[in-house]
């Protein structure tokens, strides 16, 4: 993977893996990350969409004709899986209507489930750590008195913090 330098004009494109690299034939990946302040501000995310898409299907085309085979769409935004009706699915259309090419947006719960071991990321990031990762490491790294009797007690608070 090759990751372009942020702030910068990239042509729709903050990312590109190659699939291919023959001299006749290229083709690659394209991730395009759209990040927001507060990603879980309550936003008319189609609207937030058609924005973007009216300034990235353009730039979109143009990377399908030099060899684009997918557009990714990254954002830190929260999507909703109601059927039909989410924003997950209905931004899907959009793509699916303004990109020439197979499309997919990954949400915020996305980058969560590919960060969970990714544990160089989020000492790198913080703010992408949670509360449950600090204890995780914690108890997972040991405790240097009475390891067994704190192991037990917050391991009892992790499950009581999960059910309520």
């Amino acid at each position: 993977m090759q990751c372009f330098p942020v702030g910068q004009r990239d042509g729709g494109r903050d990312a590109i893996a190659l699939l291919s690299s023959d001299s006749a034939n290229t083709s690659f990946l394209v991730y395009q990350v759209k990040f927001v302040r507060d990603g879980l501000a309550d936003v008319d995310l189609e609207e937030w969409l058609r924005h973007i898409l009216s300034d990235e299907a353009p730039k979109a085309q143009e990377l399908a004709r030099n060899g684009a085979k997918s557009y990714i769409l990254i954002t830190n935004r929260k999507g909703t899986a109601y059927p039909a009706s989410g924003s997950i699915d209905r931004v899907q259309k959009h793509l699916d209507e303004y990109i020439p090419i197979p499309a997919q947006c990954w949400w915020r719960d996305d980058l969560n489930r590919r960060l969970d071991t990714a544990w160089d990321i989020k000492w790198s990031y913080p703010e992408l750590l949670t509360g449950i990762d600090i204890i995780r490491y914690i108890v997972e790294s040991g405790f240097s008195e009475d390891t067994a009797r704190r192991t037990l007690a917050t391991k009892a608070f992790y499950s009581n913090s999960i059910q309520s």
